[in-house]
């Protein structure tokens, strides 16, 4: 595991906790930068004092608990717990690419069999993350988890054009990847979004299919968290519009939040004991109105 220090930071960082933030590409945020970090099982600081932040891969919540998947989650995961103070806190990060691309192909994207397929991948889960705890309990270090982020909202009705229609049949047939490839060098990112969705069918374009199963996905993490007495942070709920869209200003490209989205949800750490994510003069007036559902 490297090791990679970013500029100092100008907080002050004395009687805050080591915080460690793990998991899939979303963890990037943390770090307070608008970019994903491409490295795997690198832990680099963050602009928040004693935040420490580390992509393990591309990790599925629903094979953490095999240490042979192909993702290597679990492996990479009980790697870095090796090197983690004594007295931390580790905060846990996955989920988002299940309810994005797995959980809504499992359901027949249908929004009847979400909350089973979503209830399949939480009993692996959670198992993963049981295991986890007892060995980070062996060094006093205490793990709190996030629930997975929204993505950001594309308008399904535009991915009702000719050209997603045409790619949508192919289902992803050579010919077809071939021509993607020419095309998306003359069209927007955002439509160029849309067009890989329609080579890959197990990506739900239905923002609202995506939504519910990460919805279902954070509450039953909440119930964990709140029977074992752990931190948990709703990492969904704040970035979303009154009419359930994800709030896109929020986010850095159309699958990650970006660094700006931190501080809106700092007041949920801090509510744990953990101001490592306080900070000063950053404008919240534009963050979505959030209270926890205590349901």
């Amino acid at each position: 595991m490297q090791r990679q220090d970013q500029t100092e930071t100008s907080f002050q960082a004395i009687d805050l906790p080591l915080v460690y933030i793990i998991g899939d590409s979303h963890v990037s945020a943390f770090s307070g930068d608008e970019a994903v970090d491409p490295r795997y099982m690198v832990v680099s600081e963050s602009i928040y004092p004693n935040v420490r932040v580390c992509r393990l891969g591309a990790p599925l919540a629903a094979t953490m608990h095999n240490e042979n998947s192909t993702e290597g989650g679990r492996r990479n995961a009980f790697s870095l717990l090796r090197d983690v103070e004594p007295k931390s806190f580790i905060f846990l990060s996955f989920g988002e690419i299940d309810c994005r691309v797995h959980i809504p192909r499992r359901a027949g994207f249908d929004a009847a069999g979400i909350e089973p397929a979503v209830a399949s991948a939480m009993t692996n889960y959670l198992s993963f993350v049981d295991d986890f705890r007892a060995a980070a309990s062996e060094t006093q270090i205490s793990i709190g988890l996030l629930s997975p982020p929204p993505t950001a909202s594309f308008d399904s009705h535009a991915s009702q054009g000719p050209l997603f229609r045409l790619l949508r049949r192919s289902q992803g047939s050579r010919s077809a990847r071939i021509f993607y490839r020419i095309l998306k060098n003359f069209i927007p990112r955002r439509q160029r979004l849309l067009l890989n969705n329609a080579q890959h069918p197990t990506y739900a374009d239905d923002w609202a299919l995506r939504n519910q199963a990460l919805r279902c996905m954070r509450d039953q993490m909440r119930g964990y968290c709140r029977e074992h007495s752990l931190p948990f942070v709703d990492m969904f709920e704040p970035f979303l519009e009154p009419d359930g869209r994800s709030a896109d200003q929020w986010f850095m490209d159309n699958i990650h939040l970006g660094g700006r989205a931190i501080p809106v949800v700092a007041t949920q750490f801090e509510a744990q004991g953990i101001s490592n994510f306080r900070t000063a003069g950053v404008d919240k007036s534009q963050a979505p109105a959030f209270t926890e559902d205590n349901d």
